[in-house]
């Protein structure tokens, strides 16, 4: 069993410029700062007898909620059913009896809205 690792901060993506000829031209690395109020989440494994890092951290937006915290529940490999309802299953249930639980929502906007993710899985079977 890893140690999980996660950490709110602010991710900056990495640049390489090339010239013509496929030479670098310049490169800045990509960056990881701590930092309460980041709108980034990393996530990560260490080894607990070297505290060494075991893979490269994976890296969301502070808003993707049901990405982190689902790769997080899949790094802990319950032994046991867990107590979340299978929401995207709901979802497509309820659409399959004619029902949009979007009309309900008056916060989120749809940007990045999950529900939508489930929505279009729903179409991709149909």
């Amino acid at each position: 069993m890893s140690i999980i690792c996660i950490a709110k901060g602010t991710a900056t993506i990495g640049l390489t410029t090339r010239g013509a000829d496929g030479q670098i031209i310049s490169q800045t690395p990509a960056r990881w700062e701590h930092d309460p109020d980041g709108g980034c989440v990393a996530l990560w494994t260490m080894n607990p007898e070297t505290e060494e890092q075991e893979a490269p951290a994976r890296i969301y937006g502070d808003w993707q909620a049901s990405e982190y915290l689902g790769d997080v529940l899949a790094e802990l490999k319950p032994r046991r059913k867990v107590n979340l309802p299978d929401f995207p299953a709901i979802v497509r249930a309820a659409m399959a009896d004619g029902m949009d639980i979007c009309v309900y929502c008056q916060s989120f906007g749809c940007n990045e809205c999950i529900v939508n993710e489930w929505k279009s899985e729903r179409s991709d079977e149909e």
